[in-house]
């Protein structure tokens, strides 16, 4: 069996960092199968929302859905970044 390649993505939308630092963005992404017949040629599969954040000097990222839901991604990064044992630095 061929080894497996890395998902590719592509940014289709971007929705700006909010007060908290966490950033949406809307992706086309590769499943990463070499078989796959609609990623052959680019990523192909979604569009899917992400959500990203910069704490610590380290970038979490977590999937949201097919729908931006902005609680959810900040839920998600949030419990990521707990279990990665990443505090975030309080505002000023």
């Amino acid at each position: 069996m061929p080894p497996k390649k890395d998902k590719a993505r592509s940014t289709v939308e971007t929705v700006g960092a909010s007060d908290d630092g966490v950033c949406f963005r809307c992706e086309m992404v590769s499943c990463g199968n070499p078989r796959c017949k609609q990623c052959k040629d680019a990523p192909s599969h979604g569009p899917y929302w992400y959500a990203y954040a910069f704490i610590e000097q380290r970038t979490i990222t977590a999937y949201v859905g097919v729908e931006l839901d902005e609680d959810k991604g900040r839920r998600r990064i949030a419990k990521k970044a707990r279990a990665m044992g990443l505090r975030r630095r309080a505002s000023p």
